[in-house]
């Protein structure tokens, strides 16, 4: 193989990016948020969509269309 630059590990990325006391927090609220989904807190449910089918605003909308016509 031939290497034309060392990808960085996550915790170099961390290092070069820190995240800043608001983005701690927004991330700390979402953390809860998907918590309490998990834990039955919460009616919200979770939708987890890959980069490959998210790309494009339309595909996403009808697939959750599909879905909540599949849970009615």
């Amino acid at each position: 193989m031939n290497f034309h630059r060392k990808l960085p590990i996550p915790q170099e990325v961390k290092a070069e990016y820190p995240l800043t006391k608001r983005m701690m927090e927004v991330k700390a609220a979402r953390d809860e948020a998907i918590r309490a989904v998990f834990d039955g807190r919460s009616d919200k449910f979770i939708l987890v969509i890959g980069p490959c089918s998210a790309d494009h605003r339309e595909p996403v909308l009808e697939y959750i269309s599909r879905l909540r016509k599949i849970e009615d």
